[in-house]
């Protein structure tokens, strides 16, 4: 209870400050990764009095953050719930959509999956902190080693062993969950339905569309401090409770998947990398989701859109009235991020074509230029996947203008830029040059410029944008993902400022 309070002390009411009574309603919230309340339990939701609904629930809310999958029928029970709640629904003002999906070819082919798991959990281990990884590196690697034998056909069907039973637990839920969304994809009123009901939500102000799990075990650095895991040989390896364990793992092998259809498996007994497809995301989801938030009137001041990008790019094409729509919804917004990672996995050699050619290429551009379509923006956020630049791996032909269409317009009123993307020194100089009335930070990040250019760079924007400068970073990607950048940077800030965006 102590560090949450400590944390919400940031905001403007100092939470352990407060009376008892209400104390007590925040108990009812927990943080996720961001710093945001999410409500634990709806049905526990209870508002003592009007006197301490009315001041609590503005200061508590207006950080919310309600998750929502894009496509279940758990979703429309999820916000009935919410909506039952008047003062919470009309105050909630950060909405997440998953668009992560339940996969049909895993659903029906159990050894798939269970290759499918092991690299999974290769990918999370990456992307977990230290403390996580002591305290699920020795069971998950178990775990992990006999999934692989389930997917390469190794295993005794009629005596499993035990986190090979978890594993067919997990894909049972899995496959429940598929049917759900096949139930809510197939329902021509899901849509309708969820757009009214998001109506009801008006003062949301944040919506953040992606395909990411960033969490999926929902565990926080404190658990090596938790008395029930036990330190089983030297200070540094660390064992969870088998419960605990075991909970973790099913629900992790329930998670959806990502928009990414592409992963790797070594055979170990035979000595070589197998790689495999699923199938793709269900079509049409993004032009549906968009729709739904401008039947809903929804118009955001913060938006977020950070995907995967699929083997099949077709998903990603839209036709010209359904990027006007994209263009509409975030028509108002001041603050918006855009991020596409794993694209290394898919554009192929960039000598293979010419500009132009890749179709591909061309609906993720479209997609991105009707996203930042809009007059009003100050801040914002361009990201690619560059962890396997910092391996100096090939990340294909992706770059800066094919992402942020600065050739074709400007932001007249930007302020703040943070750009996670090849570009070349031309490109920066260019963009700075168009926007050296408004920009004051500027965040860059990227390992194909020298150290010399960055410096020079630095120089060059100090000197255009003048005394309006607040902050300029140049930092290189760290190569692995539980740490996103390296030590190595240039940071030019006249005043002390570190800015921090708002999405």
């Amino acid at each position: 209870m102590h560090e949450p309070l400590a944390h919400a002390s940031e905001y403007r009411m100092r939470l352990h400050h407060l009376p008892a009574e209400i104390l007590i309603l925040v108990t009812e919230y927990f943080f996720d990764r961001s710093g945001s309340y999410v409500v634990s339990d709806l049905k526990s939701f209870r508002l003592v009095s009007k006197r301490v609904a009315d001041i609590t629930t503005a200061a508590l809310n207006q950080h919310t953050q309600v998750a929502i999958s894009a496509l279940s029928l758990r979703t429309l029970a999820k916000l009935e719930e919410i909506l039952k709640h008047e003062r919470f629904a009309t105050t909630v003002r950060r909405l997440k959509f998953s668009v992560a999906y339940y996969d049909a070819l895993l659903a029906r082919d159990f050894s798939l999956f269970a290759t499918y798991m092991v690299d999974r959990e290769f990918q999370l281990r990456r992307q977990l902190c230290s403390e996580i990884r002591q305290c699920t590196n020795s069971q998950f690697s178990l775990a992990s080693m006999e999934w692989r034998a389930v997917g390469f056909g190794f295993y005794d069907q009629e005596n499993p062993t035990h986190y090979q039973s978890l594993l067919k637990i997990g894909h049972n839920a899995y496959c429940h969950l598929f049917k759900d969304q096949e139930t809510a994809r197939h329902d021509d009123s899901y849509m309708t339905r969820l757009s009214a009901m998001l109506s009801s939500l008006s003062a949301l102000e944040h919506i953040v569309i992606t395909d990411k799990d960033e969490n999926a075990l929902g565990l926080s650095p404190d658990i090596a401090k938790d008395p029930s895991v036990t330190i089983r040989a030297g200070e540094f390896e660390r064992t969870l409770p088998q419960e605990w364990c075991d909970r973790l793992l099913i629900n992790f092998c329930s998670w959806p998947s990502h928009w990414q259809s592409c992963f790797s498996c070594v055979e170990l007994r035979a000595k070589r990398i197998r790689h495999f497809t699923r199938h793709p995301p269900p079509a049409g989801l993004l032009p549906s989701i968009f729709a739904v938030l401008e039947h809903a009137s929804i118009f955001p001041r913060q938006c977020g859109l950070e995907i995967s990008t699929p083997v099949d790019f077709e998903i990603l094409e839209m036709s010209s009235e359904q990027l006007r729509c994209v263009s509409r919804v975030i028509s108002k917004a001041t603050d918006l991020s855009l991020g596409f990672y794993s694209i290394d996995r898919h554009f192929g050699r960039p000598d293979s074509r010419r500009d132009g050619e890749n179709i591909g290429k061309q609906h993720v551009y479209n997609l991105a230029r009707a996203f930042l379509n809009s007059d009003s923006i100050e801040s914002l956020k361009i990201n690619t996947s560059l962890h396997s630049l910092a391996a100096r791996e090939q990340l294909g032909d992706m770059r800066l203008a094919d992402l942020l269409p600065y050739r074709e317009r400007r932001w007249p009123n930007l302020k703040a830029i943070s750009l996670t993307a090849e570009f070349s020194e031309g490109d920066l100089r260019q963009f700075v040059e168009e926007h050296k009335r408004s920009l004051k930070v500027i965040h860059a990040h990227c390992v194909c410029l020298p150290s010399a250019t960055k410096e020079n760079l630095v120089e060059y924007m100090k000197h255009t944008i003048g005394p309006r400068v607040e902050e300029i970073l140049f930092c290189e990607p760290a190569g692995v993902k539980f740490r996103r950048f390296s030590e190595y940077r240039i940071h030019y800030s006249p005043r002390g400022h570190r800015h921090t965006f708002p999405i």
